[in-house]
């Protein structure tokens, strides 16, 4: 149930973000924004799906698999210019065209050096920015103004770690127009958060993304959701009964882990304390009746 002393404030209009009108965008004190049930929600329905801003192939599966739809294949069909990216077939190399261009001469130069799935990622977020017209809630210039980060409360070390990085897209987007370092640095440290890992049908991890919409998703270490995917289509599920007033939540975290280690990775990845009632309650031994989902965290630490 829902706590008596939260305060919900609604949200403006995320309907062009893939939140469909059965679920409902809110702020509480306790969480911030989330994803509230508009009505019940009954178990194994499919509450939202979503395709991603951007994504990216794991570099583990580069050669196996489709560099946009993420589909195993022996039949790929390589990037003429980057000899990098490869594609099942004509249709998927097209779709995933107005983002690869950017990167693809950046690729070719820098061959046989390849830059890590985080690099190509954020240089593919950056190319969404060109041209963008959308209207957005909360006054956001792009998609990724709607996306938080912890910028501020980083540790030295991971500054180091981000701006490491950020050469990287640098060199990647070398001889395009002006870099916009501050940019590419808030970018990096939005990633931190809130990206994805994909997975395929056999539960391995295949790829990365984010999805706007679906940041939203709150964390608790006794969801009610799961997510599963469909190549790189983002699936929430239900995984019990849901109530209207409900927020929708999933793991960010393995649920086998001890409270410690899931407290401890929760601070350091998101940068809070898990007060949920399976934190508040748990001793050592993990308990026989948590759900386990399918793969291991939702979200990408």
């Amino acid at each position: 149930g829902l706590d008596s002393h939260v305060v919900f404030r609604p949200m403006a209009d995320w309907s062009d973000l893939s939140i469909p009108a059965t679920v409902e965008v809110r702020s509480s004190e306790g969480f911030g924004r989330g994803l509230y049930a508009r009505s019940q929600i009954r178990p194994g329905a499919d509450i939202l799906r979503d395709e991603p801003y951007a994504h990216v192939l794991s570099k583990a599966e580069r050669g196996g698999s489709c560099d946009y739809c993420l589909r195993s294949s022996g039949n790929l069909l390589r990037c003429g210019q980057c000899k990098f990216v490869r594609y099942c077939g004509q249709s998927c190399q097209r779709h995933d065209w107005p983002l690869h261009k950017v990167e693809c001469k950046g690729l070719a130069r820098i061959h046989p050096n390849h830059p890590s799935d985080t690099i190509r990622l954020v240089v593919r977020i950056l190319q969404k920015r060109v041209g963008r017209r959308k209207q957005l809630p909360e006054d956001a210039e792009w998609e990724m103004d709607l996306l938080r980060s912890h910028r501020e409360s980083l540790t030295e070390g991971v500054r180091e770690e981000v701006a490491i990085q950020l050469l990287g897209v640098k060199k990647l987007l070398e001889g395009r127009e002006p870099f916009d370092a501050s940019l590419g640095f808030d970018v990096l440290c939005k990633l931190l958060c809130n990206t994805y890992s994909i997975y395929n049908e056999e539960l391995s991890a295949i790829g990365t993304a984010v999805y706007i919409g679906p940041s939203l998703l709150n964390h608790s270490c006794e969801p009610n959701c799961v997510v599963v995917y469909d190549g790189p289509t983002f699936r929430l599920r239900a995984t019990r009964e849901i109530q209207p007033g409900e927020q929708l939540l999933i793991c960010y975290v393995e649920l086998l882990d001890t409270r410690e280690r899931r407290r401890a990775q929760l601070k350091r990845v998101y940068n809070f304390d898990c007060r949920c009632q399976r934190c508040e309650t748990e001793t050592q031994q993990v308990p026989h009746s948590v759900v386990v989902q399918p793969f291991g965290s939702q979200r990408q630490p």
